[in-house]
């Protein structure tokens, strides 16, 4: 049914309609998963000074729906909880499975928007079922089907150790240690996010630095990256070479190297105690630029001579004719540019001194260094907060990191 109705609709020229509903299903489960985990923040400084105050059973009655008035909660419980907050919290469960449905009607959109257009007359579960026949069909099926049991457990090792690490997370911290592990939570909890938001360290504090300078860095590197690849790919200017082969050097000598000289800069400086010795040393990409010129270079010159003869400047010419034919690059770009800074654990380490300009990084760091020992659970659903944007990215710019690393001729 579904599928008809989103073929009638692309038929009547409406697949913009078609594909905004997707994007309008992946929102609302995107916003219902917010209200959930606001309900939750919400809900775990309740649900610990109920339990130190030995009201456990009252915590279930107020939270299973059976009691929604907030006078029943001590008022030592709510001082740190927002009405709106607390209303959440009575909707976890609501909200979670909201958004779980959203996300499930977003992808059935997209799939079957997908088969549209391939004009595939079937429905999804029909279309599997003849890829399933004609595979079977197909000559020397059994050496196909082989390779392709490999290419599946070849896939399998790359994603263990998420699969490993988020289950992990919901793990008990006793059964984290458990040997030989298990595959699948006996108890699921959220013990291990709890200690994470509610441990002692301030991780908004960590998170809140951790975006701040990865965007300021993709910004500069981007800003500083597309003149200078521009110019080593289309203008002239004495010793060209040399300076681009200055650039491929730079490239070449590992961050570590120079630290030192850096760090006795920004000491002079006094920024040493901001974030700015994070962001000012990587601002230049010798990377981005080699490969951003090579895209560059393959756009004619005609194009930028017509742009020219119609009284273009420079800049336009960057950024409304070389950037667009270029976006793919530009995205593969800023997508390493991403994972580098999200990730990067040696420079924040060497340049920071105070802990409210420190990372997410270091805030995981010192997760493992308790003195109790290693709370695996803890440390797996940080790291979860470190990789699951990685992840999001990944996903949504994976199409365009192909595009940017294949050669393309240019009409």
């Amino acid at each position: 049914m579904i599928y008809r109705l989103i073929r009638k609709s692309i038929q009547a020229g409406k697949d913009k309609s078609v594909k905004r509903l997707a994007i309008i299903f992946a929102l609302l489960g995107t916003a219902f998963f917010v209200l959930g985990f606001i309900g939750w923040y919400s809900f775990v400084p309740v649900k610990r000074i109920l339990e130190e105050s030995g009201n456990a059973g009252l915590l279930g009655q107020i939270f299973g729906g059976i009691y929604l008035d907030q006078s029943l909660l001590p008022a030592d419980s709510l001082k740190e909880v927002s009405s709106f907050g607390f209303t959440c919290a009575l909707f976890i469960k609501e909200f979670l499975i909201l958004s779980v449905v959203f996300f499930a009607a977003s992808v059935l959109v997209a799939v079957e928007r997908s088969l549209v257009h391939k004009q595939e007359e079937t429905t999804v579960l029909e279309t599997l079922r003849n890829i399933i026949v004609q595979y079977f069909q197909q000559p020397k099926w059994g050496l196909q089907l082989f390779s392709d049991i490999m290419k599946i457990l070849l896939m399998l090792a790359f994603v263990f150790p998420f699969y490993w690490m988020i289950i992990t997370a919901f793990k008990t911290y006793p059964e984290s240690l458990r040997v030989p592990p298990t595959l699948w939570p006996r108890e699921f909890t959220m013990e291990g996010y709890e200690s994470t938001f509610f441990g002692g360290l301030d991780i908004w504090n960590y998170a809140k630095n951790t975006v701040v300078v990865t965007a300021s860095v993709i910004a500069l590197q981007l800003l500083i990256m597309v003149p200078a690849a521009y110019a080593f790919a289309k203008r002239e200017f004495p010793l060209k070479g040399f300076w681009f082969g200055i650039v491929l050097v730079a490239f070449m000598i590992p961050l570590q190297l120079t630290y030192i000289p850096v760090y006795l800069r920004m000491q002079d400086l006094n920024l040493i105690y901001t974030l700015w010795p994070q962001i000012l040393p990587l601002g230049a990409d010798a990377f981005g630029i080699f490969m951003l010129r090579q895209s560059f270079k393959q756009i004619p010159d005609e194009i930028v001579e017509s742009a020219k003869l119609d009284s273009a400047g420079e800049i336009q010419i960057m950024t409304r004719i070389m950037l667009p034919m270029c976006k793919s690059t530009m995205v593969t770009i800023a997508m390493f540019s991403f994972i580098g800074t999200w990730n990067a654990y040696f420079w924040p380490l060497v340049m920071t001194r105070s802990t409210n300009v420190q990372p997410l990084t270091l805030a995981v760091e010192r997760l493992r260094d308790a003195e109790l020992g290693i709370r695996w659970n803890i440390v797996m659903a940080s790291n979860t907060l470190l990789v699951v944007p990685i992840l999001i990215v990944f996903i949504f710019a994976s199409k365009k990191i192909i595009e940017g690393f294949a050669y393309r001729g240019m009409k």
